[in-house]
């Protein structure tokens, strides 16, 4: 017997599978998701004696053990997420003492900014008064010079 070389008939093949692996992958996904939330609310309810009890009867392992690994589980993403709040918290300091630095920066520059403007305002005050007393003294001089 000659194999079988057609292209599509293995395609077919392995779209089937992919398929079947995508589908157990979802079931196992659900079903643990499931299996969480089952012993989260046993444990909620206060329900955990009787079913130690139940599982006890129909198992050969403890219900300590899946519960043991999602507290390890749960802990280990609270721990993470304890590093990255450490983390933003630390960021948020950084940039609390990035904005009262740069509010410093402008709170000093209107100060200079208001110096500036004094410091023109008395420029301008004097060179007026120069201008001022250079007219008085032109207009004396052409009055001494040109007596009528």
């Amino acid at each position: 017997m000659n194999p079988n070389t057609d292209l599509s008939h293995r395609h077919n093949r392995w779209a089937r599978l992919k398929k079947q692996l995508s589908r157990a992958r979802a079931d196992r996904d659900t079903a643990t998701h499931l299996k969480e939330f089952a012993y989260l609310y046993i444990s909620k309810r206060g329900l955990w004696d009787d079913f130690t009890e139940w599982m006890a009867e129909h198992s050969d392992t403890t219900p300590c053990d899946p519960i043991f690994e999602f507290v390890g589980s749960q802990e280990r993403q609270l721990n993470g997420l304890t590093q990255q709040l450490t983390l933003t918290q630390s960021k948020a300091e950084m940039y609390q003492k990035s904005e009262q630095f740069y509010y410093g920066l402008l709170g000093k520059k209107d100060e200079q900014i208001n110096r500036l403007i004094t410091m023109v305002a008395n420029l301008t005050d004097t060179t007026v008064k120069q201008r001022e007393e250079i007219v008085r003294l032109k207009k004396q001089r052409y009055y001494n010079e040109c007596p009528e």
